[in-house]
């Protein structure tokens, strides 16, 4: 019994003690929650490789494989860890829309008449930036920079389709889509406005950026960026992979920091 109040006044003690250098460390620290919304584009590009291996060889069947793009848009949520307040680290969590669209020419050999048509490819996703920030401080706005990883991770099927434009070749392939997860490299800039809020336990901010976001695990080859079919010489089958390798966007938001 004796041995116990021993321990619990040490360790009261040293709680007393070490109280002051962990409070005036977090004096240093703030944290912010907030929302987010953006809006911005896919892009993937054309790769440099078109041959597809039929019977243990590269041949070049048509149609190529295009270059995608379209629109992304999302919202979601932000959490903030500010160090010194030049110092943040941010965590993102945004559902987005990402889809893009393409050109097809196909031509008849016979009558070297062409038909274009349009396809779309595309998925929702969870797209979850990790990004570490310098800040600099101000009363009304803070400039900023930002880097890191992006995790993204589909959550709805994932969709090809395809519009005729003009002509009348028949497309006589079919076209569909497979998800994929996959981590980006992102970058950016922004500005953070401070509301004129007068409290010493809140700051309501305004942020603003621009991001941009690198796949460098997209490949230049057709057949890693779709899986086909072939019979005979003709495709029959296209799985579209909707990993895409470049995406800018805008964002806005509003947060409440601590």
């Amino acid at each position: 019994m004796l041995h116990s109040r021993r321990l619990t006044m040490a360790a009261t003690l040293a709680a007393g003690l070490l109280w002051p250098d962990v409070a005036h460390a977090f004096e240093h620290v703030e944290v912010g929650v907030g929302i987010l919304g953006q809006a911005g584009a896919n892009f993937l590009d054309k790769p440099d490789d078109q041959t597809i291996m039929v019977n243990g060889k590269s041949v070049d069947l048509s149609p190529e494989y295009p270059g995608f793009a379209g629109f992304t848009g999302g919202v979601g949520g932000m959490l903030d860890v500010r160090i010194m307040k030049y110092i943040g680290i941010e965590f993102d969590v945004m559902h987005q829309w990402d889809y893009g669209t393409a050109e097809l020419k196909l031509t008849n050999n016979s009558t070297n008449q062409t038909t274009r048509y349009n396809i779309e490819i595309g998925n929702t996703a969870l797209h979850m930036p990790l990004l570490l920030k310098g800040v600099l401080p101000g009363e009304v706005a803070q400039p900023m920079l930002f880097v890191g990883p992006e995790f993204v991770v589909p959550v709805g099927e994932p969709r090809a389709e395809i519009v005729k434009q003009t002509g009348n070749v028949s497309v006589g392939t079919q076209y569909s889509a497979v998800k994929d997860s996959y981590i980006n490299v992102m970058f950016g800039l922004g500005m953070e406005f401070v509301l004129p809020i007068e409290s010493d336990d809140i700051s309501i901010r305004i942020p603003l950026t621009l991001r941009g976001s690198v796949n460098p695990g997209v490949s230049g080859k057709r057949t890693d960026r779709a899986n086909y079919t072939v019979s005979g010489n003709k495709i029959t089958n296209v799985e579209y992979h909707t990993e895409w390798k470049f995406q800018a966007v805008a964002n806005m938001g509003i947060s409440a920091h601590f």
